[in-house]
């Protein structure tokens, strides 16, 4: 049986849905973004395998720097010095990657967001989190319900659900990604595959240069430790899986919705773990329109992503 407990980081409440029979759950961060914070897996005879990497502490929040787990929006990754033009009006946002003279991951990986339902049963648990962004910013002069459902069920599946509704009098642009750290209890000889991709060339910038070439390097399995990425993919197939990454206790599927989710981000950041990040569009998108979606008044749209054991 699934059961729902909290804890605190200092201020921040951590909402935990777990089997303790199972050794399998989640936990979630409300008022940080809502992020995900611990995924515990079992595979074969091994349960209670951490999968993400995590904070630890309420000052392990404020100092994070990565984004891990964050939910990127309205777009992931870069945006070119900040800034975006829809209906001949440019918008500009904060420079948070100033190295670069660019924004980068949107405004929402740190905003609080409401818990509004959580069920758990013997087969699964998913909690729901929304966040209403009510008034309009200067730099994305739009209004939206964001909300982000997350579910694991006793086989140690867990899916992402996301659904983004305009409440705007106008159409409003977007991206979205996703941005987890995937671990292993034992990092050493961690490896990972990935389906058929191209890479996106990418500038001294880290912005699409207009190219796209063939990449191959994990069409067969690698050691992670032995790669340094920080790069976008265009998923190339209609698998609904996109990643394998394993060592000797676990496998673990990083699988995405095929008709929304063609893009794909690696990075490696020198730790023991991988960023492995399902996106609707390209970097840049608000500009270079690649992926851009754009959702009229009063519309809704839902995309999905998640993991299971191989």
């Amino acid at each position: 049986m699934f059961e729902l407990s909290q804890y605190y980081f200092g201020k921040f409440e951590v909402v935990k849905l777990f089997n303790q029979e199972k050794n399998i759950g989640l936990e979630v961060i409300p008022e940080f973004g809502a992020r995900l914070n611990s995924l515990k897996i079992s595979s074969g005879s091994v349960s209670g395998i951490e999968v993400i990497d995590g904070f630890s502490s309420e000052e392990d929040i404020f100092n994070d720097t990565y984004y891990k787990s964050a939910l990127l929006f309205p777009f992931p990754n870069r945006l070119k010095d900040g800034t975006f033009i829809e209906n001949g009006v440019t918008y500009s946002f904060p420079l948070n990657e100033r190295v670069r003279h660019n924004a980068i991951h949107g405004f929402i990986a740190d905003l609080p967001f409401e818990v509004e339902y959580i069920n758990t049963t013997v087969e699964h648990a998913e909690v729901r989190l929304v966040l209403n962004q009510a008034t309009p910013l200067k730099y994305y002069p739009f209004t939206f319900r964001f909300s982000v459902t997350y579910k694991i069920n006793s086989q140690s599946d867990f899916e992402v659900s996301i659904n983004i509704q305009n409440t705007s009098a106008t159409h409003m642009p977007f991206g979205l990604g996703w941005h987890p750290y995937f671990t292993f209890p034992e990092w050493s000889g961690v490896q990972l595959k990935v389906s058929e991709v191209d890479q996106v060339e990418l500038n001294e910038r880290a912005l699409p240069s207009g190219n796209v070439k063939s990449y191959s390097a994990l069409s067969t399995f690698k050691e992670v430790d032995e790669i340094q990425l920080d790069d976008c993919f265009v998923l190339k197939c209609n698998d609904r899986n996109i990643a394998h990454l394993q060592n000797g206790l676990a496998c673990l599927t990083i699988w995405r919705d095929v008709d929304t989710i063609p893009y794909l981000q690696l990075y490696t950041p020198g730790r023991n773990c991988i960023a492995i990040e399902p996106m609707t569009c390209n970097v840049d998108a608000l500009n270079n329109k690649m992926g851009i979606i754009s959702l009229e008044p009063g519309g809704s749209y839902t995309t999905s992503f998640g993991t299971s054991v191989c």
